[in-house]
């Protein structure tokens, strides 16, 4: 599964009624934020974006058609509509597709200002985690006016990206999806990859579960071409399947985009359980294999340390201490790697 259009489709929900004072916070953050984006910004006919006491409204450049996509809008008041339109608790759903285009860091900018000033609302950030960490860093830098300390960036990162309760943030912990993207260069070593596919192998039979090809049906795939797997069923959430080619340069396969740079990123969401232990797993053994690779998640760090068990049951080294995985989840609290060696945690 490759990055496509779908990593620049942002959904968001959020109560009917916004405060006005709040909304007023909400309006001088973006006034502080966008022009510092150095984007063409414009809204129907006019130059620039709407910001007024009711609404921001905004799209990519007016003069070209290839610089724009959806219109994202938000109203401060979107309550008197169709029952329909909203959700079952009251709240109104909401999305913007910027097809990757210029102003999408203008929306992620706006949407980070929305769930700091409003934490009630729910922003469900796409799989491309470097651009909301981008955002989130302009936020702080701009609005709060300093870099925050490291313990201060988590308790934001985690609020901003999984809509954790953390340390002075606040917010009910909400993880019915994880979201792990990762990139790799185009083409594998053959021979690594060869060891990788066993080690995922491994890591399946482990596990115990039944896992199919990526269409949810057949046999999953660990081959010297190719990891995939997924779920068994029909009947399969979106996103679920990992996909990892030796070889991702075949025709047509974004020779445009990340390609170019000799980068190949996708992404999985899953739905916790014990298939997400897997994927968390063979991630790891992706990134132990080619050292390369890089890899981002909102899995806290006491998720991983079920990955590393898994790991080192297959490579039959022995169980993590206590001691060992204190330090692990200490590291990654403080915004650590999750892909470090627990037995080396310091």
């Amino acid at each position: 599964m490759r990055c496509t259009a779908d990593f620049y489709e942002h959904h968001w929900s959020r109560p009917q009624k916004l405060d006005p004072d709040r909304f007023e916070l909400f309006l001088d953050d973006l006034s502080a934020l966008l022009p510092r984006t150095g984007c063409g910004l414009s809204y129907g006919t006019e130059d620039g974006p709407c910001i007024g006491s009711e609404v921001v409204a905004f799209n990519g450049e007016l003069e070209d058609e290839e610089q724009a996509g959806d219109d994202f809008i938000i109203e401060r008041d979107v309550s008197g509509l169709a029952p329909e339109l909203y959700n079952a608790d009251g709240s109104y759903p909401d999305y913007c597709d910027t097809r990757g285009f210029a102003y999408d860091r203008c929306v992620r900018l706006a949407l980070v200002a929305l769930a700091v000033r409003f934490p009630e609302a729910r922003v469900d950030r796409s799989a491309d985690l470097r651009g909301w960490a981008e955002a989130w860093r302009s936020y702080e830098q701009v609005v709060i006016g300093r870099r925050l300390k490291v313990r201060e960036r988590h308790d934001l990162r985690t609020f901003l990206a999984l809509g954790g309760r953390t340390r002075g943030m606040g917010r009910q912990m909400n993880l019915d999806h994880l979201t792990y993207a990762w990139s790799r260069p185009v083409t594998l070593g053959r021979e690594r990859f060869r060891a990788f596919a066993g080690t995922a192998e491994r890591l399946a039979r482990l596990s115990g579960l039944e896992v199919a090809d990526s269409s949810g049906e057949g046999e999953p795939s660990f081959t010297g071409d190719v990891v995939s797997f997924n779920p068994p069923g029909k009947e399969l959430l979106d996103g679920t399947r990992v996909v990892i080619e030796r070889d991702a340069s075949w025709p047509g396969s974004d020779a445009e985009g990340d390609h170019a740079k000799g980068i190949d990123s996708s992404y999985c969401i899953t739905h916790r359980g014990a298939y997400d232990t897997l994927v968390r797993a063979i991630l790891l053994a992706l990134k132990l294999t080619f050292p390369e690779a890089e890899i981002t998640n909102d899995a806290p760090g006491e998720m991983w340390l079920d990955a590393w068990d898994l790991y080192r049951r297959a490579g039959a080294s022995p169980a993590l201490t206590e001691i060992q995985r204190e330090r692990y989840l200490s590291h990654v609290e403080l915004g650590g790697d999750p892909c470090a060696d627990p037995a080396s945690s310091r």
